[in-house]
């Protein structure tokens, strides 16, 4: 079963920090135990594609979020989805701009679809050079 929208994706998800991966297949399992549609739309990005997507966090380009698809899911699932993972995680969730609390997930649609944007504290950032990796283009 292929979880990633594209090529680029599979291959940069790796450099995600060891935690949001973790997060990322504690989803992939409770999606898969319900029958729910699990793909991830995003993971890490340079500045460049943050800029052409007005990106507002560096969360992308520092290893420590993913996006992912909610086509497919009702709303309940959405909040139950939300509900669960932002407790469970909650230790360890980025700090919401606006709200100022914890909030692992973020339900939006920037532009690009109704997606979860799943986010883990700055204090889990790193640098990833992925341009002087020979990482692949978006394809």
């Amino acid at each position: 079963m292929n979880i990633f929208k594209n090529k680029k994706d599979h291959k940069r998800f790796m450099y995600l920090h060891p935690l949001i991966l973790s997060i990322m297949f504690d989803m992939q399992y409770w999606c898969e135990e319900r029958n729910i549609p699990f793909k991830i739309t995003s993971s890490v990005s340079t500045e460049k594609e943050d800029e052409k997507l007005k990106r507002v966090s560096s969360s992308h380009r520092t290893g420590r979020a993913f996006d992912m698809s909610v086509l497919g899911w009702d709303k309940k699932r959405i909040n139950e989805f939300r509900t669960v993972f932002n407790n469970k995680y909650n230790h360890i969730a980025a700090i919401s701009g606006f709200t100022g609390q914890p909030t692992l997930i973020v339900h939006h649609n920037s532009g690009h679809g109704d997606h979860f944007h799943v986010q883990i504290h700055s204090k889990y950032s790193k640098e990833i050079k992925l341009a002087q990796q020979n990482l692949p283009p978006k394809e």
